[in-house]
């Protein structure tokens, strides 16, 4: 059980502090919680040029171009067949996506939520 896995962990570490930041199961634990309920549900931008997608799509420059961070997180093909369960495995090799937005619209806060 992974809620029991975790508190043998914390009562085997240096402390609080020590557990929160060092325990590799506990920071895979809040990054999973993460991918399925980021906290910015979908990306917006505005293309500042004309643009092809894979030589089939056209995004002309102005359009504003919206991605699911919801979508981007369960994607099978990236996060496997159980991608919709909780499972802290999934963010052992790779972290979630956009959970808290990016480039200049990146959450100056998110070093406080987790």
């Amino acid at each position: 059980d992974l809620q029991l896995s975790l508190q043998e962990q914390f009562h085997h570490s240096g402390g609080p502090e020590d557990f929160i930041h060092n325990n590799k199961l506990l920071d895979r634990v809040v990054q999973e919680g993460l991918r399925l309920n980021p906290s910015v549900s979908y990306i917006s931008r505005k293309a500042k040029f004309n643009l092809v997608v894979d030589d089939k799509y056209y995004v002309p420059k102005g359009w504003d171009i919206i991605g699911s961070t919801l979508w981007l997180n369960r994607e099978p093909i990236r996060w496997g067949e159980n991608a919709a369960e909780f499972d802290p495995d999934h963010c052992h090799n790779q972290k979630p996506e956009f959970v808290f937005g990016g480039g200049k619209h990146l959450c100056f806060g998110r070093h406080l939520a987790i």
